[in-house]
């Protein structure tokens, strides 16, 4: 039976190996944004077959609308999943977004196996990672210090509000955006549903290197917290002055394979250079 579970994971990291390469040969020499938008669920879909594969081993808990797979304790599984079930019905309902599917969340008390089944890069792991239709949370018992309101500070600073919005959008807009946009989105939803406002005491005097050409070309190369915060402070701008169903048009348009230039000329009439100058 091992035997057989083993030659299945490599297979589908074949066949994922194979979609991918598919479909960065297609962007290189044809630049389809609808070609992405296609290909990027299936991708998707094989890689959370992986994914579980990894955790097959974890414990697992199920409530109304998550799969919960854990190696932690029962009792942090549990607050895991009642912080995102709290907020699960706010989020949806901002996005128009129904799903029949329950949200796959794997809890990791080890955090070097978080990086590694994300392919993170080592060193500290993150809170929490969005990739392939799964949300990865570091158990709060790495990153908590205070027991006595550890379940008020991962309820209010945690990370699920951000994944899930992350897992949101990339399902909407099929991975067809930047990276300062979905984590812009995400951190303006931590700000709208938690009260929390990401990087508000940053010093930003040098912003105009983050403008949105720099953001879209090189998020990678900037200074991390000053690229967020100012992702945060365009997609703020950008609810504030359009509304929040405009940018549900946009993902809309980003999902049905639309370039984000050109999506967001259909919804709002202007370039983005125009539209986040916040």
């Amino acid at each position: 039976m091992t035997l057989l579970i083993r030659k299945e994971g490599l297979t589908m990291r074949k066949k994922l190996k194979l979609l991918v390469s598919v479909f960065v040969l297609l962007v290189i020499f044809f630049n389809f944004n609808f070609i992405k938008a296609k290909v990027y669920p299936i991708i998707n879909e094989i890689g959370e077959i992986i994914m579980l594969k990894k955790v097959d081993t974890f414990k697992t808990m199920e409530t109304e609308k998550l799969i919960i797979k854990y190696d932690t304790d029962e009792n942090t599984a549990k607050l895991v999943a009642e912080t995102l079930e709290d907020k699960y019905d706010s989020v949806a309902k901002d996005f128009n977004y129904i799903s029949d599917e329950k949200k796959i969340i794997i809890i990791y008390e080890d955090g070097e196996k978080l990086n590694e089944n994300t392919n993170l890069r080592k060193g500290n792991p993150p809170m929490g990672v969005y990739v392939y239709n799964t949300v990865s949370v570091l158990s709060p018992n790495n990153w908590i210090n205070d027991d006595d309101n550890l379940e008020t500070i991962f309820k209010e600073e945690g990370p699920m509000v951000h994944e899930f919005t992350h897992l949101i959008v990339d399902e909407i807009g099929r991975g067809n955006f930047p990276i300062w946009f979905t984590e812009g989105i995400s951190l303006y939803m931590e700000y709208d549903k938690n009260g929390y406002e990401w990087g508000s005491n940053l010093d930003m005097e040098d912003e105009t290197i983050y403008n949105v050409k720099n953001l879209t070309e090189n998020f990678y190369e900037l200074d991390e917290f000053k690229a967020y915060r100012k992702s945060f402070e365009y997609v703020k701008g950008f609810v504030d002055e359009y509304g929040f169903d405009k940018l549900n048009e946009i993902l809309i348009e980003l999902g049905e394979g639309t370039s984000f230039d050109e999506a967001h000329k259909k919804v709002i009439g202007k370039d983005v250079e125009e539209i986040y100058v916040y």
